[in-house]
């Protein structure tokens, strides 16, 4: 048994490929106790150097530790982002980690660290009843908006899934980003909720000309309609882009100020503002400069006669253009502000070389109209083996029908983001008599 758990954690991520190489289709790791079949459990490939290990960093101090691996890592996975960086999870836990246990999976192949996947776990009630959540780092107030785990290209992440299954406590897990191929079969027993999170991206051409022909006539004249009439009016906008670390405080309070006013405004779709928890300013204003000393962040401003209207938080990273949340003065909405300052933003990026954009979680007809399409990422929810788990889960099933259809559609309008399924785990919380978890 003990030779069998070890190489159930230790399981090659794509039967031990070479670094760099092209993955191949993983076979589903069986890590249960025993074979049904009685045949012994499936060797590693000859020539695999040595078994990958497994690590669980649990303190602050190891997560700052980890920071030269994490980077490193960041620098050759194909889904980083600055939403799984170490900046940003440092910055989300050093925020929001109280009354939080940090989890964080480190698969090692050697001396290498071939993928992390981040997550804090939370106990719900006292005593041998109390419900265990796992939950990736940065869920549950809509600020993180991609919650992906770090792998490096040429691996997948079936050890994480392995080590997830028989080594982390825990009654209810949710996961972003994993693969069916990914999981093993007592994770694949215990998978009980699916659902497809949209997010709007698209491939950005090399020039801004390129760019423009390829969208929508009513797009492209909009490209002229909006600044012509503010022309006609006698004003006229000027965009400027805050990426210096020292000057982004006053504009960061700009951006509040139009996004709180936007939310406010009560003559277009209903948006939440996701600022104006004190601690969620702290949060942004503690990533910002970071971000923004490694080039990947910046605030977009637009100002018509001296006086900024629009604002938009920008990242970037490998190329790919992120445009996070967004604000605008409502009495300026008639000229198009906020479209202008996005279109601004695109020039920018396509003539500094970016190549991609990726509009975050959501669609939208004012993402549409740019080009985007939906690139669906997979969320999965989990149940422990135990009577507790089970139990939970009921519950937790009974609220999410009221929250979902069985299509997975909301029921009811949500606020932008992941509110949907966390307003759920809020209501099962409450349910045990427990305080918000974010």
């Amino acid at each position: 048994m003990r030779y069998a758990k070890k190489l159930a954690l230790s399981m090659p991520l794509d039967a031990c490929v070479a670094p760099g190489a092209k993955a191949r289709p993983v076979p589903i790791i069986d890590d249960r106790p025993g074979r049904l079949d009685g045949r012994p459990r499936r060797q590693p490939h000859a020539g695999c150097p040595e078994l990958f290990r497994i690590e669980n960093v649990t303190t602050t101090a190891g997560l700052a530790a980890l920071r030269p691996t994490w980077e490193a890592l960041s620098a050759d996975a194909d889904m980083a982002s600055p939403f799984n960086s170490w900046l940003w999870q440092w910055a989300w836990w050093e925020v929001f980690g109280a009354g939080k246990d940090l989890h964080i999976c480190v698969v090692w192949d050697g001396p290498r660290a071939i993928a992390i996947a981040p997550f804090y776990g939370l106990r719900y009630g006292r005593g041998p009843v109390a419900l265990r959540v796992l939950l990736p780092l940065g869920y549950g107030n809509d600020l993180t908006e991609r919650m992906e785990p770090l792998v490096a290209t040429g691996y997948r992440a079936a050890a994480l899934a392995a080590h997830l299954a028989r080594v982390a406590r825990w009654d209810l897990l949710v996961w972003q980003g994993a693969a069916s191929d990914d999981l093993s079969l007592s994770l694949h027993a215990r998978q009980r909720a699916t659902q497809m999170v949209p997010y709007a991206v698209r491939s950005l051409p090399p020039t801004w000309e390129a760019f423009v022909a390829g969208l929508s006539t009513r797009t492209r004249a909009n490209l002229r309609y909006y600044p012509n009439r503010l022309a006609r009016h006698g004003h006229t906008a000027r965009v400027r882009m805050v990426a210096d670390p020292d000057a982004l405080r006053p504009a960061l309070a700009t951006f509040v100020r139009l996004h709180a006013a936007r939310t406010a405004w009560s003559g277009g779709s209903p948006h939440s503002d996701r600022f104006a928890h004190a601690r969620h300013r702290a949060f942004l204003a503690l990533l910002a400069p970071a971000l923004a000393a490694q080039s990947q962040f910046r605030v977009a401003l637009l100002a018509v006669g001296g006086r900024d209207v629009a604002a938009q938080l920008v990242f970037e990273h490998a190329g790919t253009l992120s445009l996070y949340y967004s604000g605008v003065d409502p009495a300026w909405l008639p000229y198009g502000v906020g479209f202008q300052l996005t279109a601004a933003c695109l020039r920018d990026a396509i003539e500094r070389g970016t190549h991609r954009l990726d509009w975050l979680h959501g669609s939208g007809h004012w993402k549409q109209r740019w080009g985007t399409t939906e690139e669906p990422v997979p969320r999965l929810a989990f149940v422990g083996d135990t009577l507790r788990a089970r139990t939970a889960y009921a519950a937790y099933a009974v609220l999410r029908g009221s929250v979902y259809d069985r299509a997975g559609r909301a029921r009811v309008a949500a606020p932008y983001g992941v509110a949907a399924e966390y307003r759920l785990l809020q209501r099962l919380a409450t349910l045990l008599r427990q305080p918000r978890i974010g």
